[in-house]
């Protein structure tokens, strides 16, 4: 299982990896995505933010032997993110996929990473299912908005990021992939 391709991660951060950088997940489970990321660019650390107890002991036995992946408890609402309380010395870049989704609100959350994360900062690039990006001109679209408004997934992603001055957003592209009423967008950005 922790063999298979990934379909497109290492592509879509390809483009923001030159090799050397620390590459951290915020929500990464138990760290499948570092794991799929390191087959590709094994000269990179990868580190693991992830809520679940059971998770990052799960990692912590799957990657004993990877010393530069490590998975550690993160908390979205905590005050301080310890994850980012270390030197980047040959840069970072930060990522999500589909753990965004599951906080109502950003924004809430983007002044807490405005205050962890120090210089070094090359791109963050959030694969989420993005509210603000689905239309109403087709039923199709409109059953996604219901949808994301049913299970309360976020809605204020791209809203929150575009009215902050300290962000500079580099591309949005929607619906590349995932599920019918759940579809997965990327946002890329960096401080400004």
């Amino acid at each position: 299982v922790l063999s298979q391709p990934s379909g497109s991660l290492p592509a879509t951060l390809g483009k923001v990896i030159n090799g050397g950088e620390t590459v951290i997940e915020l929500g990464c489970g138990y760290g499948i995505n570092l794991h799929r990321l390191n087959k590709e660019y094994p000269d990179c650390d990868y580190i693991g933010g992830e809520f679940s107890d059971n998770a990052v002991q799960i990692a912590s036995t799957l990657y004993d032997d990877q010393a530069n992946i490590t998975v550690e408890k993160f908390n979205y609402y905590d005050d301080d993110w310890g994850i980012f309380n270390r030197e980047f010395e040959s840069g970072l870049v930060v990522f999500t996929r589909h753990s965004i989704e599951q906080l109502p609100q950003f924004e809430s959350i983007i002044e807490t990473f405005h205050r962890s994360i120090g210089s070094g900062l090359r791109a963050v690039i959030h694969l989420e299912p993005v509210y603000e990006m689905h239309n109403t001109k087709s039923m199709l679209q409109l059953l996604r908005k219901k949808y994301t408004q049913i299970n309360d997934y976020n809605q204020d992603l791209l809203t929150v990021l575009k009215a902050d001055d300290k962000v500079i957003i580099d591309s949005t592209k929607y619906d590349i992939g995932g599920s019918a009423l759940n579809p997965t967008s990327l946002v890329r950005w960096h401080p400004a």
